[in-house]
């Protein structure tokens, strides 16, 4: 059929089909753009407002560590009417009415990163207690860091002047050392600096509120 037109015909059909050709791609564009913008929106949309991030099982640890009583059967209510959550200076802090305060923690480890949440009380200079959310330090070494026997060193432990994990070999004896685990005195010392780093951040903070 295309044959059969004459060639002022087959110009005119020529630069039509050119027209919607490139009328094609403009749509094509305009709806990747609008497809684009709505995942955009969708990601904006499903990060969570500042505190309400927080599931079930993150309130239930920040309760846990903050030392204060619950119901697993209304962890909601329980998180809601004992804690109070402030951020100051890009810090978010769960406070407790007992006087502790509670923060999430980070740094490199021996391995890799480790990522933990941390109690205190700012008052009597304690640890209310350590909970290691995320870590990849060697299995049966470094990774026993979170394993509930070192953790429960941790509770009531006096942060000042430092916090100290000790080497294999020695055993604590004053109210601020932790005995350190076997083959582990990398991921120990790891530990230990960024504890201090951030219980000095966050006393620092506490002090200019």
């Amino acid at each position: 059929m295309y044959n059969d037109l004459t060639p002022e015909e087959r110009k005119k059909s020529n630069f039509r089909l050119a027209v919607m050709d490139k009328v094609g791609w403009l749509v094509f564009v305009l709806i990747l753009g609008l497809f684009s913008s709505g995942l955009l929106l969708g990601v904006t949309y499903l990060v969570p407002a500042y505190g309400e991030g927080l599931d079930l099982e993150g309130k239930l640890l920040i309760l846990k560590v903050l030392g204060l009583d619950y119901d697993t059967t209304n962890i909601e209510e329980n998180f809601a009417e004992n804690v109070v959550i402030e951020e100051i200076d890009d810090l978010v802090l769960y406070k407790a009415a007992n006087g502790r305060v509670a923060f999430n923690f980070e740094g490199m480890g021996f391995q890799d990163n480790i990522k933990g949440l941390l109690s205190l009380d700012p008052v009597e200079k304690k640890i209310g207690g350590l909970v290691i959310l995320e870590q990849q330090e060697t299995p049966g070494l470094g990774g026993r860091i979170s394993e509930e026997a070192f953790l429960e060193q941790f509770k009531g432990l006096v942060f000042e002047p430092q916090i100290v994990i000790l080497p294999t070999g020695r055993t604590a004896s004053k109210p601020y050392e932790v005995d350190g685990i076997t083959g582990a005195t990398m991921t120990g010392n790891a530990l230990e600096a960024m504890l201090r780093k951030n219980i000095a951040n966050v006393l620092r903070v506490l002090e200019g509120d």
